[in-house]
């Protein structure tokens, strides 16, 4: 839904959905390294920059970043790829 939301035009609505989301996924991982986290993470990077925040953006696109590469470490990965 939040990706729909942001393609229509509706980031903000979207980011209220994805930080749900995050919440949801923090109660259950922590601060654990999980690729539903990271995905999300990505998702939100991608609302605030429809949005037009793209400071926020670049945040959570690094945060994302950051975790997949605990994720998968040094193996080589497509989601690694910047």
């Amino acid at each position: 839904l939040a990706i729909i939301q942001s393609q229509l035009g509706q980031p903000l609505e979207a980011v209220a959905h994805l930080e749900e989301t995050l919440a949801l996924l923090r109660g259950r991982f922590g601060n654990l390294a999980n690729i539903d986290v990271a995905t999300t993470l990505m998702n939100l990077g991608s609302a605030h920059y429809h949005s037009g925040d793209y400071p926020k953006a670049v945040g959570y696109f690094t945060s994302s970043l950051e975790m997949r590469r605990q994720i998968y470490g040094t193996d080589p990965h497509l989601d690694l790829a910047a």
